[in-house]
């Protein structure tokens, strides 16, 4: 019955799976292992792009050697290169390796893949004008977030963000079915939270919307679990 359930929903939650990934690709904290996977820490900046930008399509592939990046194709002739954007933005770079890209794509970190522009013919300028973005809120920035609006202490269910795929058995269905059903209400990625020690599956839980800082609350209505803005 649950699988039918996420089925169902599993259009209704694709782009949120589809953030989930960049941002699990793109963490500092937590790098995946890739194909390739620049050494440096040097995160790019929006300068950093223009700069890229200004070369146009003499824009090379080594241009970008300097900067963090993570490499998302599984052929081993190519490149899907992602680079996080301070500011909420991400570059990125379909490449073969000692060659010109064949596409460099500026998005918001909070629009879907393809929605962006590529910086070597579209002014970088006009589309951060257009496209207003921002950093997504971190861990403890939502702890801090949802315990001055609740007073009271909580901490992070570190196994679960909201849009991720999983097969949940048991309790765990239950509060899952509960995010499925709650995606109308709840409109972005968030970090989920809970009262502080206590035992999993018990007492309230909570979430804070990773871009807007909303905190959502899940609550039983004639048995059913649901999420609501607080």
């Amino acid at each position: 019955m649950y699988k039918e359930s996420i089925l169902k929903n599993a259009k209704k939650i694709s782009y949120y799976l589809l953030i989930v990934l960049l941002a699990v690709v793109m963490s500092a904290c937590s790098p995946v292992s890739s194909v390739h996977e620049t050494k440096d820490d040097k995160s790019m900046t929006l300068d950093d792009v223009r700069k890229l930008s200004a070369k146009g399509e003499d824009l090379l592939f080594e241009d970008l050697s300097g900067y963090r990046g993570y490499n998302l194709s599984s052929d081993l002739n190519s490149y899907i290169m992602v680079y996080y954007v301070k500011g909420g933005y991400r570059l990125i770079v379909y490449s073969k390796p000692d060659s010109k890209p064949s596409r460099a794509d500026l998005e918001s970190v909070w629009e879907s893949g393809g929605s962006g522009i590529d910086i070597r013919y579209k002014d970088v300028d006009a589309f951060i004008r257009d496209n207003p973005s921002q950093d997504a809120i971190t861990e403890e920035q939502a702890l801090d977030i949802a315990e001055k609006s609740l007073k009271m202490e909580l901490e992070a269910v570190s196994w679960y963000i909201l849009g991720e795929s999983f097969e949940p058995i048991g309790k765990d269905a239950i509060f899952a079915r509960a995010l499925l059903d709650s995606t109308d209400a709840i409109d972005e990625p968030c970090w989920v939270l809970r009262v502080k020690e206590t035992p999993e599956w018990e007492g309230s839980y909570y979430a804070v919307g990773k871009k807007s800082g909303k905190v959502y609350t899940c609550v039983e209505e004639n048995g059913k679990f649901l999420w609501h803005n607080q």
